[in-house]
Protein backbone atom coordinates (compact mmCIF):
# COMPACT_ATOMS: atom_id res chain seq x y z
CA UNK A 1 0.00 0.00 0.00
CA UNK A 2 1.40 3.38 -1.01
CA UNK A 3 1.65 5.92 1.76
CA UNK A 4 -0.59 8.97 1.56
CA UNK A 5 0.82 12.35 0.63
CA UNK A 6 2.15 14.56 3.39
CA UNK A 7 -0.13 17.47 4.28
CA UNK A 8 2.65 19.98 3.48
CA UNK A 9 2.90 18.83 -0.15
CA UNK A 10 0.49 19.73 -2.92
CA UNK A 11 2.02 17.25 -5.35
CA UNK A 12 4.09 14.17 -4.63
CA UNK A 13 5.82 11.93 -7.15
CA UNK A 14 6.18 8.59 -5.39
CA UNK A 15 8.44 5.90 -6.87
CA UNK A 16 7.22 6.73 -10.39
CA UNK A 17 8.60 4.23 -12.86
CA UNK A 18 7.67 3.92 -16.51
CA UNK A 19 8.96 1.32 -18.93
CA UNK A 20 8.38 1.23 -22.69
CA UNK A 21 9.61 -2.23 -23.57
CA UNK A 22 13.35 -2.15 -22.86
CA UNK A 23 13.35 1.64 -22.44
CA UNK A 24 13.20 2.97 -18.88
CA UNK A 25 11.73 6.46 -19.27
CA UNK A 26 11.19 7.23 -15.57
CA UNK A 27 13.30 5.51 -12.93
CA UNK A 28 11.65 5.65 -9.48
CA UNK A 29 11.11 9.41 -9.41
CA UNK A 30 10.54 10.75 -5.89
CA UNK A 31 9.99 14.43 -5.12
CA UNK A 32 7.43 16.74 -3.55
CA UNK A 33 6.15 20.17 -4.55
CA UNK A 34 4.50 22.68 -2.18
CA UNK A 35 1.32 24.54 -3.06
CA UNK A 36 1.95 27.75 -4.97
CA UNK A 37 5.40 26.72 -6.25
CA UNK A 38 6.46 27.53 -9.80
CA UNK A 39 8.65 24.62 -10.81
CA UNK A 40 11.19 24.41 -13.62
CA UNK A 41 11.21 20.81 -14.86
CA UNK A 42 14.45 20.54 -16.81
CA UNK A 43 16.69 17.95 -18.41
CA UNK A 44 18.04 16.97 -21.84
CA UNK A 45 15.92 15.30 -24.49
CA UNK A 46 14.98 11.80 -23.36
CA UNK A 47 15.22 12.68 -19.66
CA UNK A 48 11.61 11.63 -18.99
CA UNK A 49 10.03 15.08 -18.56
CA UNK A 50 7.09 14.64 -20.94
CA UNK A 51 6.49 11.07 -19.79
CA UNK A 52 6.34 12.17 -16.14
CA UNK A 53 3.97 15.04 -17.00
CA UNK A 54 1.57 12.67 -18.77
CA UNK A 55 1.62 10.37 -15.75
CA UNK A 56 0.98 13.31 -13.40
CA UNK A 57 -1.92 14.40 -15.62
CA UNK A 58 -3.49 10.94 -15.40
CA UNK A 59 -3.05 10.35 -19.14
CA UNK A 60 -0.41 7.63 -18.94
CA UNK A 61 -0.34 4.62 -16.63
CA UNK A 62 2.94 4.25 -14.75
CA UNK A 63 4.62 0.86 -14.60
CA UNK A 64 4.97 1.37 -10.85
CA UNK A 65 4.45 4.10 -8.28
CA UNK A 66 2.03 7.00 -8.51
CA UNK A 67 1.59 10.76 -8.33
CA UNK A 68 -0.53 12.43 -5.65
CA UNK A 69 -2.26 15.74 -6.43
CA UNK A 70 -3.88 17.57 -3.53
CA UNK A 71 -4.18 14.31 -1.63
CA UNK A 72 -5.62 12.32 -4.55
CA UNK A 73 -3.87 9.29 -6.04
CA UNK A 74 -3.74 9.92 -9.80
CA UNK A 75 -3.42 6.23 -10.56
CA UNK A 76 -6.51 5.22 -8.59
CA UNK A 77 -8.71 8.29 -9.22
CA UNK A 78 -7.61 9.87 -12.52
CA UNK A 79 -10.99 11.41 -13.37
CA UNK A 80 -11.08 13.26 -10.06
CA UNK A 81 -7.57 14.58 -10.63
CA UNK A 82 -8.43 15.81 -14.13
CA UNK A 83 -10.62 18.52 -12.59
CA UNK A 84 -7.60 19.84 -10.68
CA UNK A 85 -5.15 19.94 -13.59
CA UNK A 86 -4.62 22.06 -16.66
CA UNK A 87 -2.26 20.21 -19.03
CA UNK A 88 -0.53 21.73 -22.05
CA UNK A 89 1.35 18.99 -23.95
CA UNK A 90 4.41 19.72 -26.07
CA UNK A 91 2.37 18.98 -29.20
CA UNK A 92 -1.19 20.22 -29.02
CA UNK A 93 -3.93 20.55 -31.60
CA UNK A 94 -6.48 23.32 -32.10
CA UNK A 95 -9.73 23.04 -34.06
CA UNK A 96 -8.58 25.40 -36.80
CA UNK A 97 -12.04 26.16 -38.22
CA UNK A 98 -13.56 27.30 -34.89
CA UNK A 99 -13.66 30.83 -33.46
CA UNK A 100 -11.52 31.25 -30.34
CA UNK A 101 -14.49 31.78 -28.02
CA UNK A 102 -16.42 28.76 -29.35
CA UNK A 103 -13.34 26.59 -28.90
CA UNK A 104 -13.03 27.57 -25.25
CA UNK A 105 -16.78 27.19 -24.65
CA UNK A 106 -16.56 23.67 -26.06
CA UNK A 107 -13.95 22.73 -23.45
CA UNK A 108 -15.86 24.52 -20.70
CA UNK A 109 -18.84 22.33 -21.54
CA UNK A 110 -16.61 19.25 -21.62
CA UNK A 111 -15.60 20.12 -18.04
CA UNK A 112 -19.34 20.27 -17.25
CA UNK A 113 -19.36 23.89 -16.18
CA UNK A 114 -23.00 25.02 -15.87
CA UNK A 115 -24.72 27.51 -18.17
CA UNK A 116 -23.83 31.08 -17.28
CA UNK A 117 -20.65 29.98 -15.53
CA UNK A 118 -19.17 28.77 -18.84
CA UNK A 119 -19.55 32.11 -20.57
CA UNK A 120 -18.18 34.07 -17.62
CA UNK A 121 -15.20 31.72 -17.24
CA UNK A 122 -14.31 31.94 -20.93
CA UNK A 123 -14.42 35.74 -20.82
CA UNK A 124 -12.23 35.66 -17.72
CA UNK A 125 -9.54 33.46 -19.29
CA UNK A 126 -9.59 35.48 -22.51
CA UNK A 127 -8.88 38.58 -20.45
CA UNK A 128 -6.14 36.78 -18.55
CA UNK A 129 -4.29 35.75 -21.71
CA UNK A 130 -4.96 39.13 -23.42
CA UNK A 131 -7.05 37.72 -26.23
CA UNK A 132 -10.45 39.31 -25.64
CA UNK A 133 -10.12 41.25 -28.90
CA UNK A 134 -9.52 37.96 -30.75
CA UNK A 135 -12.51 36.06 -29.34
CA UNK A 136 -14.27 35.88 -32.75
CA UNK A 137 -11.10 35.15 -34.74
CA UNK A 138 -10.84 31.78 -36.46
CA UNK A 139 -8.15 29.66 -34.80
CA UNK A 140 -6.50 28.75 -38.08
CA UNK A 141 -5.77 32.43 -38.81
CA UNK A 142 -3.88 33.11 -35.58
CA UNK A 143 -0.12 33.52 -35.24
CA UNK A 144 1.77 30.83 -33.34
CA UNK A 145 2.09 33.08 -30.31
CA UNK A 146 -1.65 33.77 -30.19
CA UNK A 147 -2.45 30.11 -30.78
CA UNK A 148 -0.20 29.25 -27.82
CA UNK A 149 -2.14 31.70 -25.67
CA UNK A 150 -5.41 30.06 -26.72
CA UNK A 151 -3.98 26.66 -25.76
CA UNK A 152 -2.99 28.03 -22.34
CA UNK A 153 -6.45 29.60 -21.97
CA UNK A 154 -7.90 26.14 -22.58
CA UNK A 155 -5.87 24.77 -19.65
CA UNK A 156 -7.39 27.50 -17.44
CA UNK A 157 -11.05 27.03 -18.35
CA UNK A 158 -11.80 24.71 -15.42
CA UNK A 159 -9.82 26.99 -13.04
CA UNK A 160 -7.42 24.20 -11.97
CA UNK A 161 -5.01 24.71 -9.05
CA UNK A 162 -2.22 22.87 -10.92
CA UNK A 163 -0.85 23.66 -14.39
CA UNK A 164 1.45 21.27 -16.25
CA UNK A 165 3.03 23.13 -19.17
CA UNK A 166 5.32 21.14 -21.45
CA UNK A 167 7.60 23.42 -23.50
CA UNK A 168 5.09 26.31 -23.63
CA UNK A 169 7.63 28.68 -25.22
CA UNK A 170 8.90 26.35 -27.94
CA UNK A 171 9.12 28.06 -31.33
CA UNK A 172 8.02 31.47 -30.07
CA UNK A 173 9.86 34.72 -30.71
CA UNK A 174 11.45 36.57 -27.74
CA UNK A 175 8.69 39.18 -27.45
CA UNK A 176 5.96 36.54 -27.20
CA UNK A 177 8.02 34.56 -24.68
CA UNK A 178 8.27 37.64 -22.46
CA UNK A 179 4.49 37.96 -22.60
CA UNK A 180 4.13 34.33 -21.49
CA UNK A 181 6.53 34.95 -18.61
CA UNK A 182 4.32 37.78 -17.38
CA UNK A 183 1.26 35.54 -17.69
CA UNK A 184 2.93 32.80 -15.64
CA UNK A 185 3.85 35.36 -12.96
CA UNK A 186 0.21 36.44 -12.83
CA UNK A 187 -0.99 32.85 -12.51
CA UNK A 188 1.52 32.22 -9.72
CA UNK A 189 0.33 35.38 -7.94
CA UNK A 190 -3.20 33.96 -8.17
CA UNK A 191 -1.99 31.00 -6.08
CA UNK A 192 -1.75 28.38 -8.81
CA UNK A 193 1.00 25.76 -8.78
CA UNK A 194 2.89 25.59 -12.08
CA UNK A 195 5.27 22.95 -13.42
CA UNK A 196 6.96 24.24 -16.57
CA UNK A 197 9.21 22.20 -18.82
CA UNK A 198 11.59 24.21 -20.99
CA UNK A 199 15.07 24.18 -22.49
CA UNK A 200 15.38 27.97 -22.12
CA UNK A 201 16.94 28.06 -18.67
CA UNK A 202 17.47 31.82 -18.49
CA UNK A 203 13.77 32.32 -19.15
CA UNK A 204 12.76 29.96 -16.33
CA UNK A 205 14.93 32.03 -14.00
CA UNK A 206 12.51 34.92 -14.39
CA UNK A 207 9.53 33.27 -12.71
CA UNK A 208 10.40 29.88 -11.17
CA UNK A 209 10.82 29.27 -7.45
CA UNK A 210 11.73 25.56 -7.55
CA UNK A 211 13.60 23.20 -9.86
CA UNK A 212 13.39 19.49 -10.69
CA UNK A 213 16.25 18.12 -12.79
CA UNK A 214 15.98 14.80 -14.63
CA UNK A 215 18.64 12.89 -16.56
CA UNK A 216 18.11 9.58 -18.34
CA UNK A 217 14.91 9.02 -16.37
CA UNK A 218 16.57 9.60 -12.99
CA UNK A 219 16.07 12.43 -10.53
CA UNK A 220 19.24 14.51 -10.23
CA UNK A 221 17.92 17.21 -7.89
CA UNK A 222 14.66 18.71 -6.62
CA UNK A 223 13.91 21.61 -4.31
CA UNK A 224 13.76 25.38 -4.10
CA UNK A 225 16.40 27.39 -5.92
CA UNK A 226 17.79 28.59 -2.61
CA UNK A 227 18.05 25.01 -1.36
CA UNK A 228 19.94 23.50 -4.27
CA UNK A 229 21.10 26.41 -6.42
CA UNK A 230 24.43 28.10 -6.68
CA UNK A 231 23.97 31.63 -5.38
CA UNK A 232 24.98 34.52 -7.58
CA UNK A 233 26.45 37.78 -6.31
CA UNK A 234 22.98 39.31 -5.98
CA UNK A 235 21.91 36.47 -3.68
CA UNK A 236 19.64 34.70 -6.16
CA UNK A 237 20.01 31.14 -7.38
CA UNK A 238 20.88 30.62 -11.04
CA UNK A 239 18.92 27.83 -12.72
CA UNK A 240 21.47 27.62 -15.52
CA UNK A 241 24.46 27.39 -13.16
CA UNK A 242 22.67 24.81 -11.02
CA UNK A 243 21.68 22.75 -14.03
CA UNK A 244 25.08 22.80 -15.69
CA UNK A 245 26.85 21.91 -12.45
CA UNK A 246 24.58 18.99 -11.57
CA UNK A 247 24.46 17.61 -15.11
CA UNK A 248 28.22 17.12 -14.99
CA UNK A 249 27.85 14.66 -12.14
CA UNK A 250 27.63 10.98 -13.16
CA UNK A 251 24.20 9.34 -13.14
CA UNK A 252 24.18 6.35 -10.82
Amino acid sequence: MLASMRETSFLKSENVRKEFGNLLACDNLNFEIPKGAVVALVGPNGAGKSTWMKIAAGLLEPTDGTVWVDGIDVRLRPREVHSKIGFLPDFYGLYSDLPVEDYLLYFAQAYRLPDGVREARVRDVLEKVSLMDKRTAILGTLSRGMAQRVAIARTLVNDPPLLLLDEPSAGLDPEVRVGLQELFKTLAADGKTLIVSSHILTELQEYCSHIVILKKGKLIAAGSLDEIGKLRADGTASIQDTYMSLMKEPTT
